[in-house]
């Protein structure tokens, strides 16, 4: 079968159709992806009104994924700061704001309203949003991997606090050849949580030190005072007893003088005393007698207390014990039996 050749003059006309047709070819798609974007924002944007965040911001997302639009990017984050997204939310106002130096000073514009919106929420929240802090211990080697849920954390990031949504999250750390490390914790808005990954990961229980084996106790066995003892204690108290009392009377007796000075003054003009003033006089002179012997009397009371508690002491206690004390010593192994020896010295 011949195959008819195609003249020189026609193949320029037809190498251009073909590139046409494929050009055509290849925007449909690209027509789709807009339309389709256009059709999630519009969902995502109605879901969000009605407070259905956990569909609208999702739509919100993939229409952005379809095409990068700014201002897809803004509702995005607002979607996701009425959800309680914090950290993400604040993620994609500061993607929104880095886009907006790119656009032509006319179109971006436009966005100025938007811009002010974001700059504050991004104050707002950055107050409350959680934040997780993890600590490796120093000893640690390069070779071990710790992850926030499914995201490595690099070691330039250990004791680094990150934002995170409010949630539960699981650390995990691991290494070749071990069992690995897992902690859960739940943080809320405005919380700190941090966590300490130790090394090793999982020590080994120490055992508790064993106990001395014990000992019986030395028992010590005591008399009580002899008959003498208890006499030089009775006179001790005795004595100092006799001692308060006066100096207590004496003191009493002395206010009572005193109290009489002030009615003999007004009473005995010149060294001459009415009835009241004789009586006062006579009261007064009384008292003052009183003081003055419950004052001897309490002074050798309370002499006679001290010179009993200094000079005339009982045996020595210390003494005492040393002569009654039972000595266990042990005659077998520790714990288990021992022979008393008791003796004075």
């Amino acid at each position: 079968m011949t195959v008819p050749m195609i003249p020189s003059s026609v193949r320029p006309s037809l190498i251009a159709i073909a590139l046409a047709i494929l050009c055509i070819g290849l925007g449909r798609p690209a027509l789709g992806a807009e339309a389709e974007a256009e059709v999630l924002f519009a969902r995502g944007l109605q879901s969000m009104r009605r407070g259905e965040f956990q569909a609208a911001c999702p739509a919100l997302a993939e229409s952005y994924e379809l095409e990068p639009l700014p201002g897809v990017m803004f509702t995005l984050a607002e979607c996701e700061a009425a959800w309680g997204k914090l950290a993400t939310a604040i993620r994609h106002y500061e993607s929104f704001l880095s886009e907006l130096p790119s656009m032509a000073p006319d179109r971006r514009e436009t966005f100025d309203e938007r811009r002010r919106l974001a700059l504050e929420k991004l104050t707002a929240l950055g107050a409350i949003v959680p934040m997780i802090t993890i600590e490796v211990a120093r000893e640690a080697p390069p070779k071990l991997v710790v992850k926030l849920d499914d995201a490595t954390v690099t070691s330039s990031s250990f004791g680094v606090g990150r934002p995170v949504d409010p949630g539960d999250y699981v650390v995990t750390a691991e290494v070749a050849g071990q069992k690995p490390w897992k902690r859960q914790l739940t943080v809320a808005e405005r919380e700190h949580a941090r966590i300490e990954v130790p090394w090793p990961l999982h020590p080994a229980a120490r055992e508790p030190p064993a106990r001395p084996p014990s000992r019986k106790p030395v028992v010590a066995q005591r008399t009580p005072p002899d008959g003498s003892d208890r006499s030089l204690t009775t006179w001790k108290y005795v004595a100092g007893g006799i001692g308060v009392a006066g100096l207590a009377t004496s003191m009493v007796a002395g206010a009572i003088a005193l109290g009489k000075k002030s009615v003999i003054e007004e009473n005995c003009p010149d060294d001459l005393c009415n009835t009241v003033g004789r009586r006062a006089v006579t009261s007064g002179q009384r008292a003052a007698l009183v003081s003055t012997v419950s004052f001897a009397v309490g002074l050798a009371g309370a002499a006679g207390f001290v010179a009993l508690a200094v000079f005339f002491q009982p045996a020595s206690t210390e003494r005492q014990a040393l002569s009654r004390v039972r000595y266990a010593t042990p005659a077998g192994p520790l714990g288990e039996a021992g022979i008393t020896l008791a003796g004075s010295f």
